[in-house]
């Protein structure tokens, strides 16, 4: 018998309507000149008013009424009145790291926000996230995690799992009210980076930062909107200017190496999908592909999903990490405790 949340998961799959023209064209890094009624009700409902918000400032008209068009405009500026806050953590992260001779490599939505987008307003984000190298040596991590206020006992059992090849995939601090999500895998997954040593030689200088360069920002992406579902349009949207930069051949073969290849190729062939269909979307049979899938982040089976995903290669060793994640042990316990 289906679960209640599947239940509820299932109606709003079937409840869902293609995305509508000017929503896929301002993913895509288009001017559309006017927004329908329905195209205002996406940018709320799939909360990407910073990205529609603009256009609409800059003239474009709307269908929509004028509360449901100012309630997108309120809603974009809200968004930026808290990016100083933000700007300002990743400031303090920036100094924290350099005082121990490291640069700061930043991934996911504050790398995608000034790496990708006209105006780094345009790509709303929450937290500073920061990827650490798990081939690192013990004294340098040490040191990071002092840096970022990380508590001596937390810290000892991070660099434990480090030591004995089973980081956490991810932790958390916080700094200036801002949470720092700090990853040992960029990608999400629970189980260990295959070379951490090449993910790290894929950053570039961004300012006072590190970025991914386009290969590693996509694959990144790639994976996490298998985890996310088509719903985080946010993502949608990085991955089809990630996709306009990246090497395929480059990308094939990074996202082999961490046995993540079919996953990143059916996340591609839709990203590519979706822009092919954006000359046809005015006919919303021709928008199928477009449908948002739904938003699994917070699902219990977000990470199963995933993992069981992984080449056969990397199954064991996923399966292995997963079951740790979901059962920890005391170091575990011990290095989530924020």
């Amino acid at each position: 018998m289906t679960s209640s949340w599947m239940s509820r998961l299932v109606r709003r799959s079937e409840q869902l309507d293609p995305l509508e023209p000017e929503i896929i064209a301002v993913l895509i890094g288009e001017t559309p000149g006017c927004f329908s009624k329905a195209a205002i009700e996406q940018a709320l409902l799939f909360e990407i008013t910073e990205l529609v918000a603009p256009h609409i400032e800059a003239g474009a008209s709307s269908k929509a009424t004028i509360e449901r068009v100012a309630a997108v405009v309120a809603l974009a500026a809200r968004s930026a009145a808290r990016r100083p806050q933000l700007d300002d953590a990743l400031s303090e992260v920036v100094e924290r790291l350099a005082t121990v001779g490291q640069r700061a490599r930043v991934v996911k939505g504050p790398a995608a926000a000034h790496s990708l987008y006209s105006s780094p307003l345009e790509r709303a984000y929450n937290d500073i996230d920061l990827y650490l190298d798990p081939t690192s040596n013990i004294d340098e991590l040490r040191a990071l995690l002092s840096a970022l206020d990380v508590g001596q006992q937390r810290s000892d059992a991070l660099l434990e799992l480090v030591r004995r090849a089973r980081p956490l995939h991810e932790f958390t601090a916080h700094i200036g009210g801002v949470m720092i999500d700090v990853h040992f895998n960029p990608f999400g997954l629970v189980s260990p980076v295959i070379d951490g040593r090449a993910l790290t030689a894929r950053f570039a200088p961004r300012g006072d930062f590190d970025v991914p360069d386009p290969e590693l920002g996509l694959l990144v992406t790639l994976v996490n909107l298998t985890r996310k579902g088509g719903g985080a349009l946010w993502l949608v949207a990085d991955a089809l200017r990630y996709a306009e930069r990246a090497d395929r051949i480059v990308l094939a073969e990074l996202a082999s190496r961490e046995r993540v290849r079919g996953i990143a190729e059916r996340g591609l062939h839709r990203i590519d999908l979706l822009r092919v269909d954006s000359a046809a979307a005015s006919v919303p049979t021709h928008r199928a592909l477009a449908i948002p899938e739904p938003d699994t982040a917070g699902m219990p089976f977000r990470q199963t999903r995933i993992v069981l995903q992984r080449e056969r290669s990397a199954t064991t060793e996923s399966v292995v990490a997963l079951l740790r994640w979901y059962l920890p042990g005391r170091l575990q316990r011990a290095a989530r405790r924020d």
